[in-house]
């Protein structure tokens, strides 16, 4: 018997970064979206970084690379044998990026580790925050197929490569994201 929820989609298209580490268990398509994993703090912090990061409380969305940077997991935390932030005290896992951010202006936490994207959000809704002047490290998304489907693997890359060429992936992020003038 399978798992819930085990075999139950063909692709999975979210913010799904790649790493080496997944990629043993499922196919990535070519990658689709950059993004950057960012810290968000309020506004009167000391916190200006990743490596300001040691010993404080981080609040994350769980399941989410913000969560495995703040607990340092050996494929995210970690870039050539480095460490690409100080280490946390504590990671307060929550159901939602909202959450976390709840929690930081309520002073449950001193830190949000999250993706750039929603951070810039948060930070417009949520007064007395800001993104820090550093970021923890760019990142890459892609979409995510089970384990040895090459041919959806290679059809979703075919189908990427021509809204590339003929400028809808660009018109689509535009929408969506604004351009590069506005980020």
């Amino acid at each position: 018997m399978l798992a819930p929820g085990v075999n139950k989609a063909h692709i999975a298209m979210a913010g799904i970064s790649y790493s080496e580490k997944r990629d043993e268990n499922l196919d990535f398509t070519v990658g689709i979206f950059d993004s950057t994993q960012v810290i968000i703090v309020k506004s009167d912090s000391a916190i200006n970084g990743p490596f300001d990061l040691g010993g404080k409380i981080i609040g994350a969305q769980s399941g989410t690379v913000g969560q495995l940077l703040g607990e340092m997991d050996e494929d995210w935390a970690y870039y050539e044998g480095e460490p690409c932030l100080a280490e946390p005290s504590e990671v307060k896992k929550y159901t939602t990026g909202n959450e976390a951010m709840i929690a930081l202006v309520n002073g449950q936490v001193d830190a949000v580790i999250i993706d750039k994207f929603p951070a810039q959000k948060y930070i417009s809704v949520y007064t007395g925050t800001k993104i820090a002047e550093e970021t923890v490290f760019d990142d890459e998304y892609a979409f995510a197929v089970k384990e040895g489907n090459k041919e959806l693997v290679d059809w979703l890359n075919a189908a990427i490569a021509e809204m590339k060429a003929d400028g809808t992936f660009d018109a689509i992020n535009a929408k969506y994201f604004g351009t590069a003038d506005d980020k």
